[in-house]
């Protein structure tokens, strides 16, 4: 299976096997529109954890802040699923 990828603000090339699970899921309540608070109430972090796990999802995918990452988190999930519509086709 090979790697898709998006490029970022910067121009950069970026892989979607580059986050863990944990980091996909803290991206997943972050483009939801939660705040670290409302991530680490809902994930049982504290704040900080959340904060640390945030700022190192950023420099791995070259972004700067959370509105980025939540439009870059909105566009990985409609290819996702236009490429899982396209395969049932």
């Amino acid at each position: 299976m090979s790697k898709r990828t998006w490029l970022n603000a910067s121009g950069l090339e970026v892989c979607d096997r580059e986050l863990t699970a944990r980091e996909e899921r803290l991206v997943d309540l972050l483009a939801e529109g939660m705040t670290n608070r409302d991530i680490s109430q809902a994930t049982g972090y504290t704040e900080h954890m959340v904060k640390n796990y945030l700022r190192n999802v950023y420099d791995k995918l070259g972004m700067h802040n959370r509105v980025e990452l939540a439009l870059w988190r909105l566009a990985h999930r409609k290819e996702k699923t236009e490429c899982t519509n396209s395969s049932q086709s």
